[in-house]
Parts: structure tokens; sequence; C-alpha cells
């Protein structure tokens, strides 16, 4: 899944100015095609300058047409306000952009800037019921400004439209009393456009008896590749080659872009393992995001972080505090992603930390993995309340004491909302004030502001931090 964005472009202009003689419009189609090059988006520009109305009544045919993501709208000059009328009912955001004078010292050669000003007045005071989302740009597309700007936009655009397209298979239903973790799934389709399929575990375990040897053994050849610690017993090991065998080729088949797989006590009675790894495994080997226990607005918040980091996310709980040292743990039992281990030397492939372990050593189940994060700056998220609100916060692992819990995991520390220091005391305050479910993901990266722009343009709230006191 792989859809570029559709980027609109049109440029505005009154015959008295000046956009024509100083080419505003072509470079700026220029500029814009560069930067699609680079952040994998496709512009679709009107092929000239316009004046009047009637001539926006042609755009707008034409962009419909091209069924675009968001239309950008450039004040190439000083233009009439009716004309921005046009684009209002078009159901689709709005960037409103003006550009700098050539100089500042003669007579005004173009105006834009007042007539952006002219624009989002309209917009805002004189179309309220239309519900128009607007950003505004200002600048050339090199400069500063308008980089900053509108590299958030495009991130957050990305990540819509990569929800718009995705394909998500939801099997066994959330995990036995993970109430939190039920998902409204009419609600998340409506919202996102996201399509979600349920998946019946009997149909994987019918998938995996049936596959044949020789699919069995090609995947065995990637499963766990160039892994050199592996402490499970070769039964237990085969039994997740094939539940990865089987889960690729249900993938692929039909094909699905992500996954969330409740992991027990189906996995367990079905087959007899922990599916940790084979689900780490979907994800390193397939590009198939897999989120346990059936945490279907996981997988979903999985595929944003994906989409603006270009990292892989991955699935944590929130499960220690050290106050004194101001950090805190991530840990799952043994999902996860490679590309975040300190090293492919340190992981190992155990046993479940948990499950069975006050049984004799001949009842330990597997798969899960054991390793501990690289040193990283990351972004850590979460949609919440199906869609109604979105949780983030920023930090760095930190290996200055590699302990935590058995299983994938690392401490942050240096941590952050919007740039401001906040303390663990204060996350765990607003995690646990808030309700926030007890999964989140953390990815490697920032992109807080791409965050907040998601909320913006899907109606989502932003839960702000709550800092702690001893007092309600």
């Amino acid at each position: 899944m792989d859809v570029p964005l559709k980027i609109g472009l049109v440029g505005i202009n009154s015959p008295t100015y000046y956009a024509k003689e100083y080419k505003i419009y072509e470079q700026s189609v220029y500029g814009l095609r560069a930067l699609g090059e680079k952040y994998n988006f496709q512009l679709i520009e009107y092929p000239q300058l316009i004046e009047t109305q009637e001539e926006s009544l042609l755009v707008k045919t034409f962009l419909l047409e091209k069924n675009i993501d968001f239309l950008l709208v450039q004040n190439s000059a000083f233009s009439m306000g009716n004309i921005i009328k046009t684009f209002l009912d078009m159901n689709v955001g709005l960037g409103l952009w003006a550009v700098k004078e050539p100089d500042n010292n003669t007579d005004v050669k173009l105006h834009s800037l007042v007539s952006l000003n002219l624009y989002t007045s309209i917009v805002k005071r004189c179309f309220k019921n239309y519900d128009v989302k607007t950003k505004w740009f200002y600048g050339s597309v090199s400069s500063l400004l308008f980089l900053q700007r509108f590299k958030p936009t495009l991130l957050a655009l990305k990540a819509i439209n990569t929800l718009k397209h995705a394909h998500i298979a939801w099997a066994g239903a959330v995990a036995p009393s993970f109430d939190n973790l039920e998902p409204d799934v009419k609600l998340l389709e409506k919202k996102y456009g996201v399509r979600i399929h349920p998946l019946p575990i009997s149909e994987i375990k019918a998938v995996a008896d049936g596959l044949k040897d020789i699919e069995i053994e090609e995947a065995k050849k990637v499963f766990c590749k160039d892994i050199k610690n592996i402490k499970v017993t070769e039964a237990i090991f085969l039994k997740g080659v094939v539940v990865y065998a089987a889960l690729s080729k249900i993938a692929k088949e039909y094909p699905y872009d992500a996954m969330a797989l409740s992991c027990w006590p189906d996995f367990q009675e079905l087959f007899g393992i922990v599916p940790c790894v084979p689900f780490t495994e979907l994800y390193d080997i397939d590009n198939i995001p897999v989120a346990c226990e059936g945490d279907l607005l996981g997988v979903i918040s999985m595929l944003v972080l994906n989409a603006m980091t270009e990292h892989s996310s991955t699935i944590m709980d929130f499960a220690n505090i050290d106050i004194e040292s101001d950090r805190l743990l991530l840990w799952h039992c043994g999902i996860g992603t490679k590309s975040i281990a300190c090293s492919r030397d340190a992981i190992q492939v155990i046993n479940h930390p948990m499950m069975n372990r006050k049984m004799s050593e001949v009842n330990r189940i597997g798969l899960s993995y054991d390793y501990y994060f690289k040193e990283m700056p990351v972004t850590i998220a979460r949609i919440t309340d199906n869609g109604k609100g979105i949780f983030c916060f920023n930090g760095n692992v930190t290996n200055d004491n590699n302990g935590g819990f058995t299983g994938t995991r690392g401490w942050i520390k240096d941590l952050s909302y919007l740039k401001s220091p906040v303390s663990a005391l204060d996350l765990m305050n607003t995690i646990l004030t808030e309700g926030i479910e007890h999964h989140l993901i953390i990815a490697e990266g920032e992109c807080y502001e791409a965050l907040h722009e998601f909320a913006y343009w899907t109606e989502s709230e932003m839960i702000h931090i709550h800092p702690y006191k001893n007092y309600l």
C-alpha cells in the first residue's frame, strides 16, 4: 500500500498585477514538483493562472476529475474575493497561500498577502456553515517558513491517505477482559475510511494446516534470519514458522495492509505457541504491521506513525516508572520490530517470560523476543477513544541502564510535550487520569507537529498534559 497523495494547485492573478512577469506560478510549480519527488506526492496543477470566477469553475471541474486529496490556492497576485467561493464545497482541505513581494520600495507588484488575508477572512467570516478546514502558507516553495509549515501538513495528509486506502484484518476480537481496547468498527471506518475485515482465527488455522512442505521450508529460510540466540525448542520454533507462513500467505492473498490479532488464548489452544515472534516477523519481513491482543485502534495508530516517521513503529505497554531518574519503561512480552533493537547480536528468541513460568520447563512455550531498544529520539503516541483524542509525547531511549523486564523494552528519558519538558510523573498522571488505553505506540523520530495537524484535519482533540498534583 503506497498510494501517493494528490495535491492540487491553482494560481490566481489580477491583470493589473505582475504575477506573470515575475513567473510566480511557474516557479512554484517547479518547486512543488521537486518536493513531490522528495515526499512522494503527485502535484496536479492547473496549467495557467486564472483571473475570473468563470475560470475558477473550469478549474474546479478539472480538479474534481483528478480526485485530489488537498488543494493549494496560491494568490500569485491580488485576486477578487469571489473566486475563493468556488472551491469551498470540494470536500478537501484547503491551503491558502501568499508569496513575498519582489521588493519593498516601489509600487506594490503582487499584493499577495492582502489577497490571502481577504480569502481567509471570507472563509472564516462569511462561510462558517461550510465548515471548510484551511491552513495558510506564505513565501516561496524554497523559503524556510513555507517548508516548515508545509511539511507537517504533508505528513498528516500522508497518514490520512494511508488510512483511507488501508485494509486491516481483525482476528479474534480483543483479548479477554481487555474491554478498554474494544473498538467501534463502524465509527472508525467512517472517520478514517479504513476497511476492517473480520478474520476468524479458525481460518488462520485452516491455512496453516494446508501449507505445503515447500511453503514451510521457504518461510523457515527467512524466519528469524540471522538471529543467533534462539532459546526455544526446535518444535516450538517450527510452530512459529508455520504461524508466520500462514499469516504471510493470508496477508498476500487478500491483500491486507495491517493486522490486529488477539494473541491469546486462541493461539495457545490452536497452535501451542505464543505468537510474538511470528507477529514481529510478519512486520519485519512482509511489512504488515501487527498489533497484538486485538488492538485495532493500536494498529491504526501504528499506520499513522509509520506514515509520518517512515520508521517501523511498535506497540508497547507503559510498564514501569522510575521517579527518581525521571524516566518510564515501555515494554511488551516479546512483540516489536527488530529495527529498533540495540543490536542484532543482542536479540534472543525465548519462551514467553510470564506464561507457564511457575510450571516445569517442559511446559514453557515461545516464541517471544527479548531485547532492549537502541538509543534514539522517539515519538510515543496513541489515537484514543475511537478517534476522539490523540495522545503523544517525545523522549529519548536511554541505555545508561540496560535493565527493564524481560521482553522487548526501553527506558525513555528527556520527556517532553510540544518541546516543553514534562516529568514521568506528569505523563503517568495524564495516562491514568485520561484513561488512555494500555497500549502506546513508539516510533523512531519526531512527528508531534504532524500528529497535531492530523488531529485538526480528522477532527480529533489533542490530549494535553495534566501536571501531577497530590490532589484532584
